[in-house]
């Protein structure tokens, strides 16, 4: 956990960044290099990683992203920490694009096409980010092949269909297993779930 006096130089250097000052545009380049490096973790966790060329647009996309969100930081968490949420979040993305073209033998999504999800995911508010942030952690504490099952089926809009094709399992099994890591999300819920 970073310390106090550590965000509040994050939130020193992303303002002057924001402002830009060119000393402090230098640190932030140097600070954002943990972006390629998150993007080949997320890869190496995935059972059907991006090629390499894939991996650098990702790390590209999402230095975009934080960038144009740098005035969004408020300095809860440290710099890379605000970086992975965005860098995580392109990663998804991508990958459910590669695998929705190779599924069905459709071309990637055209520049105006992504351009749009880009700027859609723009207008995602800070609150609905730690929002998704929140849910997104406790996916992750269910365990690997849930978490990433429930990421396939709600966070990437994959049908029960796309992700037994993709995880290798019979459809029945796919359910069944959805079903019980909902069970066990919705445990981890503050309030057990309950509305």
């Amino acid at each position: 956990m970073a310390s106090p006096e550590s965000l509040a130089r994050d939130l020193a250097l992303a303002r002057a960044a924001a402002q830009r000052d060119p000393q402090a545009l230098e640190r932030f380049a140097e600070r954002m290099a943990c972006v390629p490096r998150f993007v080949r973790a997320l890869c190496n966790r995935d059972r059907a990683p991006l090629t390499q060329e894939d991996q650098e647009d990702v790390a590209q996309e999402a230095i975009a992203s934080i960038w144009r969100r740098l005035s969004d930081y408020r300095g809860d968490a440290s710099l890379e920490t605000w970086a992975y949420r965005f860098t995580d979040l392109t990663y998804r993305n991508a990958r459910r694009r590669r695998f929705r073209r190779d599924r069905h033998g459709m071309r990637a999504l055209s520049d105006t096409a992504a351009a749009d999800a880009a700027t859609q995911a723009d207008a995602t508010t800070g609150s609905d980010l730690e929002e998704r942030d929140s849910v997104l952690a406790l996916i992750d504490r269910l365990g690997d092949l849930d978490a990433r099952l429930l990421t396939a089926r709600f966070l990437d809009d994959l049908t029960i269909q796309e992700i037994a094709a993709h995880f290798a399992m019979p459809e029945n099994t796919v359910k069944s297993r959805l079903r019980r890591a909902l069970a066990k999300l919705r445990g981890a819920l503050p309030g057990g779930g309950e509305p």
